[in-house]
């Protein structure tokens, strides 16, 4: 359920509606899960209502609630606390807090990530590369088809759209295998679609191309996101096109950062992460970047979204389909304080 589709309570406003009072302090809302399949008509579409399959097969459901970036100066749920949960009960009566939760067998356990197993990764791993000497940005299209892609070459087929790991389902990615085996130094450049300016706590909110973008360093196989930079982070060079650089902190140029233009993400200190399975040894020279689109406008055609068929993303995005290059410490220093009068976006 995203934000700008919740009815606000009476008496109060939902801020991520265009043109909306983001200060007004009136922000209530309530929304109810039920057991039962979205998708059977038996379940009429309510207001507010999300249909949970999982648990109406009597499984353990699992509810995420996703915040991303508050406000300067407001902690991690915006200065609002966590939502409170009422459980209904069938004879009428209700649970609040944890009697809630003891009722539910509400688990406290991280969860999981569902990794592939080791064994099939360890293999593919000693024996195709990932990376590529020219970085290559795709489309998320799910594990099925990364594994055939980017482990065993074959990027011939037209797969459907499937992002698995707790991806939400207003975002979609672009992906890059990245090995220091070809350079200490990555650099990426390309555009970052319009979005709202919220960070600083502004009046309104205006809708624009997308609600939020972000570039992160991952590691692959633990799924572990370890530094991102996001669009109201990302300095926007003169010629309209960002510059970011990541390499391990001691392979660092000088030139990569604000005072530059220049965005840094630290490598991976784990590499792959592939050591969160007992016994298994990390690839500390493999990094995973993501780009994420979230929520693009309908009338937005270059967001990751728009893409169909698995090789067509560079024409769909056009410049705000990030391209990257390896490079030496040495030579990205050489480009001095002014890097993007040397790297033409069009040149890598």
């Amino acid at each position: 359920m995203t934000d700008k589709n919740i009815i606000a309570e009476a008496g109060s406003i939902n801020p991520f509606i265009d043109g909306a009072v983001r200060t007004d302090p009136s922000r209530r809302y309530l929304v109810t899960v039920k057991p039962g399949d979205p998708n059977d008509p038996a379940n009429p579409s309510e207001d507010n209502t999300l249909y949970d399959a999982t648990s109406a097969a009597g499984e353990e459901a699992v509810l995420i609630y996703r915040n991303y970036v508050p406000n300067i100066g407001a902690d991690w749920t915006g200065d609002v606390g966590l939502p409170r949960v009422t459980l209904h009960l069938a004879d009428g009566s209700t649970l609040q807090g944890e009697e809630a939760c003891a009722a539910m067998s509400a688990g406290t356990d991280p969860l999981g990530i569902p990794f592939v197993p080791a064994d099939t990764y360890e293999t593919l791993r000693a024996n195709f590369e990932p990376a590529r000497e020219t970085p290559a940005f795709r489309a998320s299209y799910g594990t099925a088809f990364l594994f055939q892609c980017d482990f065993q070459g074959n990027c011939k087929n037209n797969p459907p759209r499937n992002t698995a790991f707790y991806a939400n389902a207003d975002n979609q990615y672009l992906y890059s295998f990245l090995n220091q085996d070809f350079g200490d130094v990555v650099v990426i450049r390309g555009k970052i679609p319009e979005i709202p300016e919220t960070l600083n706590d502004q009046e309104f909110f205006n809708e624009n191309d997308l609600r939020y973008w972000s570039l992160c360093q991952n590691e692959y196989y633990s799924q572990a996101v370890k530094e991102c930079l996001y669009d109201e982070q990302i300095f926007i060079n003169p010629d309209g096109f960002y510059t970011i650089v990541t390499s391990e902190p001691e392979n660092r140029p000088e030139n990569a950062d604000s005072d530059c233009g220049v965005g840094y993400l630290p490598w991976p200190n784990k590499g792959d992460g592939f050591s969160i399975v007992d016994g298994k040894t990390d690839d500390p020279d493999s990094a995973f970047l993501i780009v994420r689109n979230m929520l693009p406008a309908d009338d937005f055609n270059q967001a990751i979204q728009n893409t169909m068929t698995a090789g067509d993303e560079a024409s769909v995005l056009g410049d705000f389909m990030p391209k990257a290059t390896y490079m030496s410490k040495a030579e990205f220093e050489d480009l001095g304080c002014a890097p993007y009068t040397s790297l033409a976006y069009d040149q890598l």
